[in-house]
């Protein structure tokens, strides 16, 4: 049996409404302050129902680029990857849970 063969598929409804989550999140927080930014992410990973898997994702993207044999995204790109990363978390956990 094939890893891939054990995952849900994904909707691509569900993934459209969740893309649409998260848009909002970063149109809210493009008007925080920096302390302010800080402390939603903080409360987001506390809160999140998989806080050690975002934060993880968090702090691969964010590493600095100083590593030997380390594949890093450019600054630019950072909070774009990290949101996608967010975006696929969210799908699965979306996807365990039961529908009304």
């Amino acid at each position: 049996m094939k890893v891939e063969d054990n995952l849900p598929a994904i909707e691509e409804s569900l993934i459209d409404e969740v893309d649409m989550d998260n848009d909002d999140m970063l149109q809210y927080l493009a008007q925080e302050s920096d302390e302010g930014f800080g402390d939603f992410i903080e409360n987001l990973l506390e809160t999140y129902p998989q806080g050690d898997l975002l934060q993880f994702a968090l702090v691969a993207v964010m590493e600095d680029e100083e590593e030997e044999d380390r594949v890093f995204v450019r600054e630019g790109n950072k909070g774009i990857m990290f949101i996608a990363l967010k975006t696929i978390i969210d799908c699965f956990i979306r996807q365990g849970q039961p529908q009304p």
